[in-house]
């Protein structure tokens, strides 16, 4: 059987040794010791908001999103709000994310009105968050047919 290597193998990470035992150090510190299939929506959240291993944190995101539209660690639809924030062309663009995003973005907005939203607030940041990735796929799929 062949051990998953965690993300400090992979990529060569270390940990902080800083001494600061600030609440993001010790997230982090826990991080690089999981593996990709261990990283969670909380996990994949705090990676796209502070930077950390972008791409594989957006790979994630998808892959989350995927399975269900709605996810999110802090409120419902958070993850898909922190990703249209923090995304760019380049993400879009980038492998078969299009095609993914695509799909995500039907999803969300066959399931929007029947969704169980905690609040209206929650809803309206979604909505607002979809818009972002209309804009992101919409533009992306112009500039990709006229080069």
């Amino acid at each position: 059987m062949v051990k998953r290597k965690s993300l400090k193998e992979i990529y060569g990470l270390e940990e902080d040794t800083s001494g600061f035992s600030s609440s993001l150090v010790l997230w982090y510190n826990k991080l690089i010791q999981k593996t990709y299939d261990d990283l969670d929506e909380k996990d994949v959240s705090i990676m796209v908001r502070q930077s950390i291993l972008p791409e594989l944190a957006m790979d994630k995101a998808i892959e989350i999103l995927l399975k269900n539209p709605f996810s999110g660690d802090f409120w419902d639809g958070d993850l898909l709000c922190t990703i249209a924030k923090s995304m760019s062309s380049f993400d879009v663009a980038r492998g078969n994310n299009h095609g993914k995003l695509l799909l995500i973005r039907r999803k969300s907005k066959e399931g929007i009105s029947e969704f169980e939203w905690a609040n209206e607030e929650s809803k309206n940041d979604f909505s607002d968050s979809l818009k972002k990735l209309d804009y992101l796929l919409d533009n992306r799929a112009v500039s990709h047919r006229n080069p």
